[in-house]
């Protein structure tokens, strides 16, 4: 009698589910606070690491509106933006 092929084991969806690294930097008072405006999630953490390794204070915001919002209370250094934004 011929074995019996058996499945293969089944991925499952979250198999591949990237998640942002979580880091603690004590930052200096004066250290330069910048806001993240991008929608693409994957991007977003990406550059919210590079940004606070460099020794800034980070806010992120998904699209332009909430960036706007956060803008009209606080003050930011800087402002990085995705030119593409919906």
């Amino acid at each position: 009698m011929a074995p019996i092929p058996t499945p293969l084991p089944s991925t499952p969806d979250h198999a591949f589910n990237p998640q942002p690294v979580i880091t603690t930097v004590s930052l200096p008072d004066n250290a330069p606070h910048v806001l993240l405006v991008e929608d693409n999630p994957i991007a977003l953490m990406i550059l919210n690491q590079l940004v606070t390794h460099a020794g800034c204070n980070v806010t992120t915001a998904e699209d332009g509106e909430i960036a706007y919002d956060l803008c009209i209370g606080q003050t930011f250094d800087l402002i990085i933006t995705d030119l593409g934004l919906p």
